[in-house]
């Protein structure tokens, strides 16, 4: 499976939601589209540069390479990727819980050292009583602006802050600070998925 993660600086182009969902659900109906989901930013944590962040996973690379390269709305980007890491309980799909979404503005050089630093941070995180689970996208283009992307599920916000604000969580936190993150509090606003 090939994912493309759309990061949405603000409404593009115009479109509503209705009409961006109609689209989605031709793309789903013709096959190419097995997954979907919306997510809507509620908080932000630290230099949020988006609005809303669509994930799509298509069925083979080219029907996603063929949706990445094809009309990108004015002020959004599209990243396609692979998923690098899945941890946790995905079954659970409770309307109150929030997820941190955060794409890492990173060069591909960079990633084996974030990548380093993301494995060094997990094992706080899932130790928390909020985590539900966390999946780690890796862009497999050069020319995407985004070479990692976190979503992750929490309970609450304030759980995800409990985890974040712990004193062991100290190193980890500095050591973000080498790099361009756009970590936020999302909400999910619709899931699309084939049955």
């Amino acid at each position: 499976m090939t994912y493309v993660i759309e990061v949405i600086y603000d409404n593009p182009g115009g479109k509503s939601p209705g009409r961006r969902s109609a689209q989605l659900q031709e793309l789903k109906t013709a096959g190419k589209l097995s997954h979907q989901e919306h997510f809507t930013l509620s908080e932000e944590i630290r230099d949020t540069n988006y609005r809303a962040v669509s994930l799509l996973k298509f069925e083979n690379v080219s029907e996603a390479t063929g949706f990445a390269d094809g009309h990108v709305p004015e002020r959004s980007a599209r990243v396609i990727c692979e998923l690098e890491i899945s941890i946790g309980n995905f079954e659970r799909t409770d309307r109150n819980d929030v997820f941190l979404v955060n794409p890492f503005e990173i060069s591909q050089a960079q990633v084996p050292e974030v990548l380093d630093m993301w494995h060094k941070a997990k094992g706080h995180m899932i130790e928390n009583e909020g985590f539900v689970n966390a999946r780690l996208f890796r862009s497999s283009r050069l020319k995407d602006r985004y070479g990692l992307v976190n979503i992750s599920q929490w309970t609450s916000a304030e759980k995800f802050k409990q985890a974040l604000g712990d004193k062991a969580y100290d190193k980890h936190r500095e050591r973000s600070l080498n790099y361009k993150l756009h970590p936020s509090l999302c909400v999910r606003q619709h899931m699309l998925e084939t049955a």
